[in-house]
């Protein structure tokens, strides 16, 4: 039984190395060589959010980083946002951006566009982005944690969708998402607490059932929400859906 168990693992283990230098792009079958620092920890209310002050260079070489305030991106400067106004960007893995390094965001692109010309000092930019994110964990963003850095955003940029759409229309879906989108952020961005909170209970989907309606997708309500919250902090707002299928300015 050892010896075909050996004769098991080094199978995968050659099948793996032709499979690396033969054919570009294919997945291994072993575990990565090189292992990541952990990017988020569980959050009560969101589920996950970023570590504050983390920074690392991921195993495909992108310079990773995250704010002291748990956003990603860098500090500003001391002093740097007395003459600045912030500008806050929400959004899901797209706004995150988890392909990109440090200075490739499409936040850090706004960033430096908006330092050509008359705009040269006069803004920065705040990455709220977490990948999974819905418009519900947007909402709670902008209602208790938009300020970062001492400074309330005078702009906020909402590029949303994606993850509502993939959460609507599952039979039997629990109104507030907890027996799907919960459990899953939690999941994929590998915050589970390990003797601690309550164990979510997987979702699986059962045939023949009735479709449940998106409650709680990027509707008119939510998108109300975040126009309400918004401006009861000062704070100009708009919104750009990832599946292009609506816009709000």
């Amino acid at each position: 039984m050892l010896l075909i168990l050996a004769l098991v693992d080094f199978g995968w283990g050659v099948g793996s190395y032709a499979l690396r230098h033969a054919v570009p792009g294919e997945a291994s079958l072993l575990p990565p060589d090189k292992s990541e620092p952990q990017r988020f920890h569980w959050h009560a209310l969101l589920q996950a959010v970023p570590i504050p002050s983390l920074r690392f260079t991921s195993a495909t070489g992108l310079a990773i980083s995250h704010s002291s305030e748990g956003t990603r991106g860098r500090d500003p400067v001391p002093g740097e946002l007395a003459t600045r106004n912030v500008v806050a960007t929400f959004g899901g893995s797209t706004t995150y951006d988890i392909g990109a390094g440090e200075g490739d965001t499409w936040s850090d692109r706004l960033a430096a566009a908006l330092e050509q010309g008359d705009g040269k000092g006069r803004f920065f930019i705040v990455n709220h982005g977490v990948p999974g994110y819905t418009t519900v964990e947007h909402l709670i963003q902008t209602a208790f944690y938009q300020t970062k850095f001492g400074k309330t955003p005078r702009c906020a940029i909402y590029y949303v969708g994606w993850n509502d759409l993939r959460n609507a229309h599952i039979p039997h879906l629990d109104p507030a998402y907890a027996d799907f989108h919960l459990p899953s952020q939690v999941d994929s961005l590998k915050v589970r607490r390990v003797g601690g909170s309550a164990i979510f209970a997987r979702y699986r989907p059962s045939t023949g059932s009735a479709l449940s309606s998106p409650s709680g997708s990027a509707n008119s309500s939510t998108v109300r929400g975040f126009r309400a919250t918004a401006a009861t902090a000062g704070c100009r707002w708009c919104a750009t859906a990832t599946s292009g299928r609506w816009s709000r300015s």
